[in-house]
């Protein structure tokens, strides 16, 4: 994991935009009609820039956007998937918890990703949103996420709890 993140990190910078990753979609929609935009539509079946979705029904457009994995992306676009040069994707699941703190210890309050450097752990990486952009949370709080590589159910969220004392940390 480390040596596949610190390739995209050392290629360029990492950054979170000021109204969270929902703001990429809001900037892309923002110059176009909103009474043309589909959100939340299935898609039966796709043939140039015609679409069927799984109520029946048809549109055409000027372009289509295709935005969903790869293998939606693959039963969509058959084609594209026989040309495509990369194999049919293998998925493994990673769950993330989100919390809102008061204070972060000093040795992860900073724009950082920690990855588990050993393996194994039940946290494989943790960020603090908030050093990246402060707006993530209200005045005085913190975002962190907090992943399991894997699917998980329960657990994680046993491992942090409230501090008992003034002097331990969760």
């Amino acid at each position: 994991m480390f040596r596949r993140l610190f390739g995209h990190f050392a290629r360029g910078d990492a950054a979170i935009p000021a109204g969270g990753m929902g703001a990429l979609s809001a900037e892309v929609a923002r110059p176009l009609d909103p009474s043309r935009i589909q959100l939340r539509t299935r898609v039966a079946s796709l043939a140039g820039t015609t679409l069927v979705d799984h109520e029946g029904h048809t549109t055409t457009a000027a372009g289509i956007v295709v935005a969903t994995d790869r293998d939606a992306a693959r039963q969509l676009l058959p084609k594209w998937a026989a040309d495509s040069p990369s194999p049919a994707p293998s998925w493994s699941a990673t769950t993330t918890f989100w919390f809102a703190a008061s204070r972060v210890p000093a040795a992860i309050d900073r724009p950082l990703i920690v990855l588990d450097g050993e393996g194994g752990e039940l946290i494989h990486h943790l960020a603090v949103h908030t050093r990246v952009a402060a707006d993530l949370a209200p005045a005085g709080q913190a975002l962190l996420s907090v992943s399991h590589d894997g699917a998980l159910r329960s657990g994680l969220t046993s491992v942090w709890r409230r501090p008992t004392s003034a002097g331990e940390q969760a």
